[in-house]
């Protein structure tokens, strides 16, 4: 289910929940979701993969780039083939401080 989205976003792009704000740009060949928020003026490249994540504003995601269980925060830059992964803990434990 798409919360919120680009007018060019395919839905096979999708999966889950997302919200995308409508100024975001989503290359046609990226995979979005689940559980993903993204914000204003994001770019995500080709073959990008977004999961259980938070995008924020003005973020730009290089071709090729996974993130995984993260919050990138503003105007950060995940460069291209990089890999960007948080540690998902187990229900009721705090993760790394």
């Amino acid at each position: 289910m798409i919360l919120t989205k680009p007018k060019d976003l395919n839905s096979h792009q999708i999966e889950g929940i997302v919200c995308i704000h409508p100024s975001a740009e989503i290359h046609p060949g990226a995979k979005i979701g689940p559980n993903v928020t993204i914000g204003a003026q994001v770019k995500v490249g080709d073959g990008a993969r977004i999961k259980n994540s938070i995008i924020l504003e003005d973020v730009v995601i290089h071709p090729h780039a996974v993130v995984l269980n993260s919050i990138i925060g503003w105007t950060s830059v995940v460069g291209s083939w990089a890999r960007v992964e948080g540690v998902q803990g187990e229900e009721g434990q705090r993760g790394p401080t």
